[in-house]
């Protein structure tokens, strides 16, 4: 009886044993199918790794994939947008202007939260989208970093040189663990530039010289250091002027005779430049180059304000409507 008993009881402890194993294999194969239906990026490296980001005030440290992205200006929004983003919220142009240029509507397919103009972003609206990354311009808020940093995770960057833009979406690819995709992008870009270098190789332009012409006949002339001088440079085209290593320069109305280019490319806007009649402006209206018909006027929002990889995909598709076909 003895040994009878002794055996029920094993019997039942393995039993047990089993039912307790195929309730632990239940379950954990309810959670990997139920995480196996979540839209979750690929990363490198391990769950709970961390992993940093230098940016232009200090480190950002992410211990997740951001998912809820704000960025603070439009050129970050083109980089967001190339990379395949969807940033949660973004700035307006100017106070009350609240619409995306036209070259990124087909890309904002989803409902987009404006968070007050780049200049003068809105704390308030920021923290009420509870956003996982915020991606700052340090020119326009270095002084709001501490605030926004109160906020979420803060990366701020330098996009106003010739190719920042590839300097952000690589930081942009590490913060959002597709440093792949990024790559990808960049490498695109610069088959589009060879594509379009390839179609203006027959053009009888060489020298271009985008300028900006403000009222009170202050020109300013772009180099090949700026965004828009970079892609220009890029589909073949020579910068004439040079500024020792800067973006840009202002100039006398006089200086602008002293210029030696095939064409001038005419970066006027309706809110900046309203007042400008090219054709008018003292001095310029009457060189030789004006005269016959090679400036040509063009979206200074577009060429100059956006600086990201969609936008000069629009520079390259626009520039050689220019000169290829002149």
């Amino acid at each position: 009886m003895k040994t009878i008993f002794i055996s029920r009881l094993q019997l039942a402890a393995k039993q047990l044993g089993v039912a307790l194993l195929v309730l632990v294999v239940a379950v954990v194969a309810g959670c990997g199918g139920k995480n196996s239906q979540l839209n979750t990026p690929i990363t490198e490296g391990g769950a709970n790794e961390s992993w940093s980001i230098k940016h232009e005030l200090g480190t950002v440290k992410l211990d997740q994939v951001p998912q809820k992205i704000v960025v603070l200006d439009t050129y970050l929004l083109d980089i967001a947008l190339a990379l395949g983003l969807r940033p949660i919220g973004a700035p307006t142009e100017s106070p009350g202007k609240e619409e995306l240029p036209s070259y990124l509507k087909p890309y904002v397919d989803y409902d987009l939260t404006w968070v007050g103009a780049r200049n003068d972003p809105n704390l308030e609206v920021l923290a009420g989208l509870e956003p996982d990354l915020i991606v700052a311009d340090l020119q326009r808020h270095q002084k709001s970093y501490e605030a926004l940093e109160k906020i979420a995770p803060t990366m701020v960057v330098s996009g106003s040189g010739a190719e920042d833009w590839k300097t952000i979406i690589t930081q942009l690819g590490e913060a959002t663990r597709q440093q792949e995709k990024a790559k990808t992008v960049i490498a695109d870009f610069e088959q589009k530039l060879e594509a379009g270098k390839a179609e203006l190789a027959g053009s009888g332009f060489r020298a271009v010289a985008p300028i900006t012409l403000y009222p009170k006949s202050i020109i300013r002339i772009y180099t090949a250091q700026s965004y828009t001088g970079a892609i220009l440079q890029g589909l073949g085209l020579e910068l004439p002027y040079e500024a020792g290593g800067k973006p840009f320069e202002e100039l006398s109305v006089e200086a602008i005779g002293d210029v030696k280019a095939d064409a001038f490319i005419l970066m006027q806007s309706p809110e900046h430049t309203a007042d400008v009649i090219p054709e008018e402006y003292p001095i310029f209206g009457s060189l030789d180059v004006v005269k016959s018909g090679h400036a040509y006027t063009v979206s200074m929002e577009q060429w100059l304000f956006y600086r990201g990889p969609l936008a000069g995909e629009v520079i390259i598709r626009e520039a050689i409507d220019l000169f290829a076909k002149s």
